[in-house]
């Protein structure tokens, strides 16, 4: 059975309480945001575009249309980068309106079997950190026993349909170690003046693909005088499930992460990754001012930071050994049009010595990671790839900078497809926290 809306659940967008109308219609028309869109860019539909998305929505409140599988695959296109709000001169929360039509197309539409176990089994294995780390496993297992060149130098890759050729492609390179949040407590450099307590996110993903990343991080604010824990009962920060509609699972882990992460009473929470940030920065969204965690939920996302924002808050310690390259930094849509940060990840890279950094064209271009969207649409997630690694390329950078996973891990396919089609030398990828450590001398 194809998934699919009943005619009667049209009016589930209206009268229910939970659509947010007064910024549905807030929308004017003016057309601002198509070009900031990098799905209407790409197939000039006005449907793929946030004005015609809002459109949709404005039609099936009103009972005009009907939730077709048609009008469905609008929404489902879209990468929630979230630049139409940057752009829109009336202040539209597209990002609310668009989880909101999420949550409840995922509380009416009826999914095959198949694909309802496979979401069933992708929300339990971020929620549940042992099957994480088991399927990191597996994947490892695969990528190091020489399967995967196996399938894809003899031609086995061919024989999978296109859809499972697409995600055999974008399947992450696995870390060699693991991070395991452990609540150990990091003490500060004895050289450095004591400034406070972190309690840093590890995320989920980022545990397996790149835990470099965040060792560098506990060794970057211990440098700088911060006390640092990671607690152990942290939990995945919800993102993947809120833009897929799944709330009640967001809030639920919001609460873990609230009491978590605040257990040891820090000055600030930290996340390395711009997506988990800015998810954590929006916890006070999920609750009403009846709500029991309302409070806690604010005091939450007021004290949290981006790793980049807090080191420049606080004049960090600049570098003093030399990293002789060149480098360019890939703006996440997370971090630019949701947390607003733009200036903090290059005044790092431009305070390490011997590192040349040069600006990207083209910097509000979404890579086309958008969580679990090179899953879920794996054509227009590749083509967009594609698209931002050729852009990346022509800085001549020997490394690509960025701040966030599903950046880093999309980055890494793309550059990996044009080196395979194109025969091109492609840059390496590293997060700027990374270079700063390498700068500092890892932890030495």
């Amino acid at each position: 059975m194809a998934e699919s809306i009943s005619k009667k659940t049209t009016k589930a967008f209206r009268g229910n309480g939970k659509f947010p109308e007064s910024e549905l219609y807030q929308c004017v028309n003016c057309g601002f945001c198509l070009e900031s869109c990098p799905t209407y860019i790409e197939t000039g539909l006005e449907t793929e575009s946030p004005r015609g998305r809002i459109s949709l929505m404005k039609a099936a409140n009103e009972g005009r249309i009907e939730l077709t599988d048609n009008v469905i695959s609008h929404w489902d296109m879209c990468l929630q980068c979230r630049a139409c709000e940057t752009a829109c001169p009336s202040g539209v929360k597209y990002g609310f309106l668009m989880e909101n039509t999420k949550l409840i197309l995922e509380t009416s539409r009826r999914k095959t079997f198949l694909k309802s176990l496979l979401w069933y089994l992708g929300i339990l294995i971020v929620n549940k950190r042992s099957l994480l780390y088991m399927l990191g496993n597996i994947i490892k297992f695969y990528q190091k026993s020489g399967i995967q060149l196996a399938i894809r130098t003899i031609g086995l890759k061919h024989l999978l349909p296109e859809k499972l050729k697409k995600i055999e492609q974008n399947i992450p390179t696995i870390s060699t170690n693991f991070f395991h949040p452990n609540s150990k407590t990091y003490m500060p450099s004895s050289n450095a003046e004591t400034k406070g307590k972190i309690s840093i996110l590890a995320g989920c993903v980022m545990c397996i693909t790149d835990s470099q990343a965040i060792e560098s991080t506990i060794r970057v604010l211990t440098r700088n005088g911060y006390e640092v824990q990671v607690p152990k009962d942290q939990q995945c920060c919800g993102a993947l499930q809120m833009h897929s509609g799944y709330k009640n699972t967001t809030v639920e882990l919001a609460k873990k992460n609230i009491d978590v992460l605040m257990s040891n009473n820090p000055d600030f929470i930290v996340s390395c990754s711009a997506g988990c940030g800015a998810q954590l920065k929006t916890y006070d969204h999920l609750f009403e001012e009846k709500d029991d965690y309302y409070e806690k939920s604010v005091i939450f996302s007021n004290i949290t930071k981006d790793i980049h924002e807090l080191l420049v808050e606080i004049d960090f310690k600049k570098p003093v050994i030399a990293i002789d390259s060149t480098v360019t930094y890939q703006d996440p849509c997370h971090m630019v049009n949701v947390q607003k940060i733009y200036d903090s990840p290059r005044k790092i890279l431009k305070s390490i010595p011997g590192l040349n950094f040069v600006e990207t064209t083209q910097r509000d271009m979404c890579c086309g990671a958008a969580g679990t969207y090179s899953i879920t649409q794996p054509i227009m997630s590749e083509i967009l790839g594609n698209k931002k690694a050729k852009v990346l390329i022509k800085t001549k950078s020997h490394i690509i900078a960025t701040s966030n996973p599903g950046c880093a891990i999309q980055l890494r396919s793309s550059f990996e497809r044009l080196k395979t089609s194109e025969t091109q030398n492609v840059p390496e990828v590293n997060y700027v926290i990374e270079l700063l450590d390498r700068a500092y001398g890892n932890g030495e």
